[in-house]
């Protein structure tokens, strides 16, 4: 074990043994705050301890983290309010939290260009997992590129997932020993379709509405990007549809799909029944999520692009999100449920 006040990685020169000191942690040097996470992680892996994130601090004008402060998945306690609450319909989960304190944090230092170890408390008050016991906790939950490579082949062939989640724990000799879970795979797998997908078909999709708009001055669109420059939200109507809520607007009905597209993005359709009792479409949205701040966007836009005319009525189904963000945005206008939903749900 090198010396903790090494110029070196630790993340790769110190490796995670169990009896460490605060003395043998603290001043010790990490290339990044990946690096020190890995550390910590595999560090509490060993000795049978749950990770999770805690204090960050980040500079407004560079966006580096200059603070980054992890710790144990038992730190805090319930708070008596919620134990002494009478009118629960629910029963309360089962304790866990123990106010354990250990915990680890390292600080930016400019003069060296490193993250420096400030912070290690390896002390906890609750038992520790076993090695039986450690893959089932959460921060080590993980799959493996190489797991993903295999789960992927798979599915291309037509193997669902329960099957090959069961092939690989035949590999390893029973579930028990996997590192992650049916669903880790299932939101693995997901993530990795988004990220193959989403810059080449989202690129695409901005230049062909772009292409559109010069042949028709009346098409709108709108979109936002995420904090990597990635598609977040998206909004578009044409002209007709822009005419069509001139005529038919004072009703408007829009609901959300659960993310059944190859996205996994949830696909708004705005729509009424015209004059003539025929569907109207008045704009379409896919969304990052289903959020306030989701739907005020949507909303916000949808009225800037048809004129900030407001509909004297909205129908929608029974999702609070729906319901916080036109109560903002749609102010004075009345909210119906959609009777189909009211049905269902009965």
């Amino acid at each position: 074990m090198s010396s903790p006040h090494s110029s070196s990685n630790i993340g790769i020169s110190i490796a995670p043994k169990v009896g460490l000191q605060a003395s043998d942690i603290l001043g010790s040097h990490f290339d990044s705050v990946e690096d020190a996470q890995l550390w910590y992680n595999n560090y509490a892996r060993m000795i049978g301890l749950g990770v999770r994130k805690d204090d960050m601090r980040r500079r407004k004008k560079s966006g580096r983290i200059t603070i980054r402060r992890w710790v144990c998945h038992f730190k805090g306690v319930r708070h008596e309010r919620q134990s002494e609450n009478c009118r629960r319909v629910r029963e309360p989960q089962p304790l866990k939290r123990t106010g354990c304190r250990a915990s680890f944090r390292v600080n930016y230092d400019e003069s060296v260009g490193k993250y420096i170890a400030k912070e290690f408390r390896p002390e906890h008050n609750h038992h520790l997992a076993s090695n039986n016991e450690v893959h089932l906790i959460h921060s080590h939950q993980k799959v493996t590129d190489a797991e993903l490579t295999q789960a992927k082949a798979l599915r291309h062939v037509g193997v669902k997932t329960c099957q090959f989640m069961d092939y690989m724990a035949d590999q390893v000799e029973g579930p028990q020993n996997l590192r992650f879970t049916r669903k880790d795979m299932q939101n693995t797998l997901d993530a990795s379709t988004r990220a193959e997908v989403g810059d080449s078909d989202s690129d695409t999709t901005i230049a062909y509405f772009a292409a559109k708009f010069e042949h028709d001055p009346g098409l709108c669109f709108e979109y936002t990007l995420d904090d990597e420059n990635r598609l977040q939200n998206l909004f578009w109507a044409d002209c007709v549809a822009r005419y069509d809520y001139q005529c038919f607007g004072d009703v408007l009905a829009f609901d959300a799909t659960y993310k059944t597209n190859a996205y996994h993005k949830p696909l708004v359709t705005l729509v009424e029944i015209n004059y003539y009792f025929r569907t109207t479409v008045f704009g379409f949205a896919l969304l990052a999520e289903e959020t306030i701040d989701s739907y005020a966007w949507l909303l916000q836009t949808f009225l800037s692009t048809m004129g900030n005319r407001k509909p004297v009525s909205v129908i929608t189904d029974g999702d609070k999100a729906m319901w916080k963000a036109i109560k903002t945005v749609f102010t004075g206008c009345i909210h119906r449920l959609c009777c189909w939903h009211l049905e269902r749900n009965a």
